[in-house]
């Protein structure tokens, strides 16, 4: 995305010049990818999922990789920096700051991913074709099976949750006086 219209800089990045915008992105994609948060979304993200939807090897024999799709994490960060340059507020933040979003996104299941295995992935990089056809249709299948499960779960969350509250003794009267 060309950054020629912004003419400011931030935290030692001219926004002005793509190739330096470029730059920042990569710089809080290393970040992101660096941190603790990123490295539990990784291990969540893979819950469930058994097999590569590409080659369809057992993901326990091989070693299974999240990618962002069909957003990369780039684009994510893109959107992310673009909503606060947009909003004129990028001042108020720092790289830190841009990675916490970020990974509040992720956490909060707000980011797109599909699981695969090592060597699939990297076919989807170098673009092998039967790969890259495969990709939507593995995403969206992943995808759903996500939701399902969520959907099935939530309302045992919520259910937990309302019996945590409602086994909580009632106060006594010598409670509300020591209260007073």
């Amino acid at each position: 995305m060309s950054q020629s219209n912004i003419t400011t800089e931030w935290n030692g990045f001219d926004l002005s010049s793509d190739s330096q915008y470029t730059k920042m992105i990569k710089k809080i994609e290393f970040l992101i990818r660096k941190s603790f948060q990123y490295d539990i979304w990784q291990k969540r993200s893979k819950i469930g999922v058994k097999e590569c939807p590409i080659c369809e090897e057992n993901l326990y024999y091989v070693k299974p990789e999240s990618h962002h799709y069909p957003l990369t994490l780039f684009d994510i960060v893109d959107n992310k920096l673009q909503y606060l340059i947009q909003k004129n507020e990028l001042d108020n933040y720092d790289e830190f700051d841009i990675c916490q979003m970020v990974m509040h996104d992720h956490i909060m299941g707000q980011v797109d991913f599909v699981v695969l295995c090592k060597q699939c992935h990297e076919k989807f990089h170098d673009s092998v074709p039967n790969v890259i056809t495969k990709m939507a249709d593995a995403f969206k299948e992943q995808k759903e099976k996500r939701e399902a499960y969520i959907n099935k779960v939530k309302p045992v969350i919520d259910l937990t949750g309302a019996a945590i509250i409602s086994d909580q003794p009632l106060p006594t009267e010598e409670d509300k006086e020591d209260a007073k």
